[in-house]
């Protein structure tokens, strides 16, 4: 059998402060919207940028916390993790978080 990888490389723009969370054994997990943003040449020679969204969570953050504001570029190596859920009487859910290290943080621009 072929072996796989799950491997998510993002380059883009934090949406918001990150939100850190410590716990008691001393580590740490940050979440974060992160904005990527791509262009598609329309039939008409028009250039359209499309933004994605992307859910992102990133372990050890508490000590980069004062780079990881809103605004700041960052690259994110990590992996893609999916989830399902049914709601009754609605239609059913699905999510997928990159999940993570931080490989470098800096002022947007």
């Amino acid at each position: 059998m072929a072996k796989s990888l799950n491997r998510v490389d993002l380059l883009g723009y934090l949406g918001d402060d990150i939100n850190i969370k410590e716990f008691h054994d001393g580590t740490s997990v940050g979440e974060v919207s992160v904005a990527t943003a791509y262009s598609v040449k329309r039939g008409s020679g028009e250039w359209m940028e499309h933004t994605e969204w992307h859910a992102v969570v990133i372990w050890g953050a508490a000590s980069a916390s004062e780079v990881l504001v809103n605004g700041a570029r960052g690259r994110l190596t990590g992996r893609l993790r999916t989830c399902s859920w049914e709601v009754e009487g609605a239609r059913d859910g699905h999510s997928a978080t990159a999940s993570g290290g931080l490989a470098g943080a800096g002022a947007g621009g």
